[in-house]
């Protein structure tokens, strides 16, 4: 709660709150919930602690295995770690993020895929971008108008007509 309110000195609040999350851990005293977690992953995002990010999520993974364990992360969990991967410019931590959340046995949402493909393409990544609508796709998620229009701006800047009017084609279809 603190880490959330205090917009001052935000640095020192999320350094507490994952001591106490590692003390808490270590001691076994009880597993923290979810959204403790989440309030934690927020002020990591804001200040772009990408690398903590994934670290706690990894935690949360190796910890949270068992069903019934509340430490297990939410689809939400992972829409914090993209945000912060992404925010920090992290696009293929981004990338691995989403694999690593349907590995988990949740499906990311158009929103998830929105948020990476869109990085991927301010970075000139169409290749990959277009891998991941690909796997849209598969998971029967639609695309968005965005997203086309991200990857259409990559292909565009990388000089790629065939691939643009490729997905022009595709995006009809949509």
């Amino acid at each position: 709660t603190m880490c959330q309110r205090n917009r001052i000195d935000r640095n020192a609040w999320w350094r507490s709150a994952l001591h106490l999350q590692r003390e808490a851990a270590e001691t076994q005293m009880q597993d923290l919930s979810v959204a403790t977690y989440e309030a934690i992953f927020r002020c990591l995002t804001d200040d772009r602690q990408w690398k903590e990010s994934l670290r706690l999520l990894k935690f949360m993974e190796e910890t949270g295995a068992d069903s019934f364990n509340k430490t297990r992360p939410a689809l939400s969990t992972y829409r914090n770690i993209l945000e912060c991967c992404v925010s920090s410019n992290q696009v293929e931590q981004a990338v691995q993020v989403l694999h690593s959340c349907h590995r988990a046995g949740l499906v990311p949402t158009q929103r998830d895929f929105e948020l990476v493909i869109v990085a991927l393409s301010k970075k000139l990544q169409w290749r990959r971008a277009l891998q991941l609508m690909d796997w849209m796709e598969i998971l029967k998620i639609r695309r968005t108008r965005a997203i086309y229009n991200a990857v259409l701006n990559a292909c565009a800047k990388a000089r790629e007509a065939g691939q643009a009017k490729n997905l022009l084609v595709r995006m009809r279809k949509d």
